[in-house]
């Protein structure tokens, strides 16, 4: 009884403990994560994550269950910003490994691109699942669409429309889906793979009726002027998916009707 009792306070203890103190005592291990603004309890509260200049802050809350205690971990983590936003349901399933639920979020789709080139429009992900084995996804079930989506280098600009599709995992363990577009100055579809290498893609572009499209694209232009479009690198013998191991350099080229 002595004992129950003794468990009781510390559950009722912990659930009251402000979250800001936590920051002060763990805040050496934690630095690298720029928190301010901390407020309510171990269990729930929010904090302002602070990017740095080129993003701005992020609002995020969070509601951790009691169950806790026990090793059961498991929540809800929200965020909200001016240029993205989501939730997402949490829970531990052992050492290293957790499954996120119901995640939903938007982001910039300038974030997935390097180099020269620009993605201007909004990426919204729907995810049902996806399951973490020591940080690295193990499975992934859910769709995405690409608002307002648009890719520019230089002054060329292809308007693509909205982008949507499904995201997964192989039996390779390799995420990707299928992609399809509505819209826009092109019609197209294909596939996609992420791999430790990069994204590659490989599918069909054609310009729409009384649309005339100069932009640099990897790729050959076929007799009824779609361009078989394909980029990355992948092995030889990845199945069902047939891109070299080297990748191919997009030239400027013209996509005509």
């Amino acid at each position: 009884m002595v004992g129950l009792l003794v468990v009781t306070f510390l559950a009722f203890g912990i659930g009251l403990f402000p979250a800001r103190w936590l920051l002060g005592l763990y805040g050496q291990q934690i630095a690298v994560l720029p928190f301010s603004k901390v407020q309510g309890t171990v269990w729930h509260g929010q904090a302002r994550w602070n990017m740095g200049s080129e993003h701005g802050p992020i609002q995020i809350g969070w509601h951790l269950s009691a169950a806790a205690l026990w090793a059961d971990i498991h929540g809800r983590v929200s965020w909200h910003a001016s240029y993205s936003s989501g939730h997402l349901h949490f829970a531990r399933l052992g050492n290293d490994s957790w499954r996120l639920q119901a995640v939903r979020a938007s982001f910039p789709a300038q974030w997935l691109v390097r180099g020269g080139l620009r993605a201007h429009g909004q990426i919204h992900l729907d995810l049902t699942t996806v399951e973490l084995r020591d940080a690295w996804p193990t499975r992934v079930q859910g769709r995405f669409r690409w608002v307002a989506a648009a890719l520019q280098t230089g002054d060329k600009i292809l308007v693509l429309g909205t982008v949507h599709g499904s995201i997964g995992m192989d039996s390779l363990g390799l995420l990707g889906g299928q992609v399809s577009n509505s819209g826009g100055m092109v019609s197209g579809h294909g596939r996609f793979r992420i791999t430790p290498l990069g994204l590659a893609f490989n599918g069909k572009l054609r310009a729409r009726d009384g649309v005339k499209v100069s932009f640099p694209l990897p790729g050959n232009i076929t007799i009824d002027g779609t361009r078989q479009v394909r980029f990355g690198i992948l092995p030889p013998d990845f199945p069902g998916f047939p891109i070299s191991g080297s990748s191919q350099r997009a030239g400027g080229v013209q996509i005509r009707q």
